[in-house]
């Protein structure tokens, strides 16, 4: 019985969860932004990478997500791990209500490594953020880790986590080879 009241308490509330988060209607992607992994990954980097007094392609970015993905940044604070996460939808309003778009950004491939079985791949992607389109000035590199997946017509990108370099964690040897 306690079993039965468990369950009955639980879809009391579906009506509730439904409510609180509505599917919402992504932008329409590209097709040439969706039809590999790949390509994905790649429109991914140009959706947020903008000159000075342009703004980031948010709805480009957004568009290459799944509804509901998540979004996990893993930072470190005083050499513990601290973790922000949120939907594409929560993490393209943050975006769009701390842009910057007199400064430019861009964020480029610097190698990846991916896996694919079937309709699902994932993706190590490094990266290094600079200031300029062609310049130098490299004031941020990381790593993506990237879920996809494929429903038959075009890939997705379902999960996103990634962590900044520090002095106290190069990016690993095996993760600055060549793009795959």
């Amino acid at each position: 019985m306690l079993l039965f009241r468990g369950k009955c308490f639980w879809l009391a509330f579906i009506p509730l969860f439904a409510a609180l988060s509505p599917a919402q209607q992504l932008p329409p992607a590209r097709a040439e932004d969706v039809g590999s992994v790949d390509a994905v990954i790649t429109a991914s980097y140009a959706a947020i990478s903008h000159a000075p007094g342009k703004a980031a392609d948010l709805q480009r970015f957004q568009s290459l997500f799944r509804t509901g993905a998540q979004l996990i940044k893993m930072d470190g604070q005083d050499g513990r791990p601290a973790m922000k996460a949120g939907t594409i939808e929560q993490v393209t309003k943050m975006l769009q209500s701390t842009q910057h778009p007199e400064r430019g950004h861009f964020e480029k491939e610097i190698a990846r490594r991916t896996e694919q079985y079937g309709s699902i791949a994932h993706a190590w992607s490094t990266y290094e953020s600079t200031d300029t389109e062609n310049g130098r000035k490299s004031y941020v590199r990381g790593i993506n880790s990237i879920s996809l997946i494929n429903d038959g017509q075009r890939w997705w990108i379902v999960s996103a986590q990634w962590t900044y370099e520090t002095k106290a964690r190069p990016i690993p040897r095996p993760y600055l080879g060549s793009k795959k």
